[in-house]
């Protein structure tokens, strides 16, 4: 399918549905966020570090770089997927209780 808003020259890490109408599509070089109108906006990892993991459900992604960061997104009222914050993995490991468990999904 040449449609789909997908990159299909890439390896894919995870895909899914997000909010009501719109996909997502996660791969090391970054995050594709396709619309039903087919319009695609597209965050790219860092130069150097890599997409490496994801998780993903109806109004959230977030996506696990390589040297340890952790990038959140999450689906706005308007059906936009906005990056929040970009945080290191011992960063979050200080503020979350159970931190082994934060990465459980990734």
């Amino acid at each position: 399918m040449t449609d789909s808003g997908f990159l299909g020259t890439t390896s894919t890490i995870a895909a899914a549905q997000i909010g009501d109408d719109s996909h997502v599509q996660v791969y090391a070089g970054g995050v594709r966020h396709i619309k039903a109108d087919r319009r695609v906006n597209e965050w790219q990892a860092p130069l150097g570090r890599p997409i490496v993991k994801a998780a993903i459900n109806q109004r959230q992604v977030v996506v696990a770089l390589s040297g340890g960061s952790l990038v959140y997104f999450e689906l706005d009222n308007y059906g936009q997927l906005n990056e929040y914050h970009e945080v290191s993995f011992q960063e979050s490991a200080k503020k979350v209780r159970g931190a082994n468990s934060l990465l459980s999904c990734l």
